[in-house]
C-alpha cells in the first residue's frame, strides 16, 4: 500500500511541475545589412542564429503567459503575453519581438534596435527571423522513492 501511494504521489508531482514547451528551430533570417565598402544599406541574409524553449506558464514567470530562453541559457530572453484575438503569443524584449502559435508552430522574430541610433556596422542590422516549433519535454533527473 504504501508503495502504491509513493508512486502515486510521484506521478502526480511530476506531472503538475511539467509545463507545456515548445523547442524553435530558426530556418531562414533576412533584413537590411551595411556594407562599408559602398556606405549603404541592402538586402541582406543573415546566420539563422541559436534555438529557443517557448515555455507556457513558466512557473518562475507567473506574471507572463510565457517565457522564450535560448536552449541551454537560465535567463528568458523574451516575456511574453497571450492574445487571442490573433491566437498568439507576443512576446517582447529590448532589442525586439517574437510571435508564436502554438496552434501553426510557427515563430516569427524580429530585431529593430540599433539602425535607428545611426551606428552603421554589421552588429545593428535590421533582420526577420523565422522558424518551426514542436512540443518539447526537458530531460528531468530521476528521483528515487523510497517505498520503506
Amino acid at each position: 500500500m504504501k508503495k502504491l501511494l509513493s508512486v502515486s504521489l510521484l506521478l502526480l508531482y511530476s506531472g503538475s511541475v511539467m509545463a507545456e514547451q515548445y523547442m524553435c528551430t530558426p530556418e531562414a533570417s533576412g533584413g537590411l545589412g551595411y556594407d562599408k565598402t559602398t556606405n549603404s544599406w541592402n538586402a541582406s541574409s543573415f546566420d539563422t542564429g541559436r534555438n529557443y524553449i517557448v515555455k507556457v506558464n513558466d512557473k518562475e514567470h507567473p506574471s507572463y503567459a510565457a517565457t522564450v530562453t535560448y536552449l541551454n541559457e537560465k535567463l528568458p530572453s523574451y516575456l511574453c503575453k497571450e492574445e487571442t484575438i490573433v491566437n498568439a503569443l507576443v512576446c517582447n524584449s529590448f532589442l525586439g519581438q517574437l510571435n508564436f502559435s502554438k496552434e501553426k508552430l510557427r515563430y516569427i522574430e524580429s530585431y529593430m534596435f540599433g539602425y535607428v541610433q545611426g551606428k552603421d556596422n554589421k552588429y545593428n542590422a535590421p533582420k526577420v527571423t523565422v522558424g518551426t516549433c514542436s512540443p518539447y519535454q526537458a530531460k528531468t533527473p530521476i528521483v528515487a522513492v523510497n517505498s520503506r
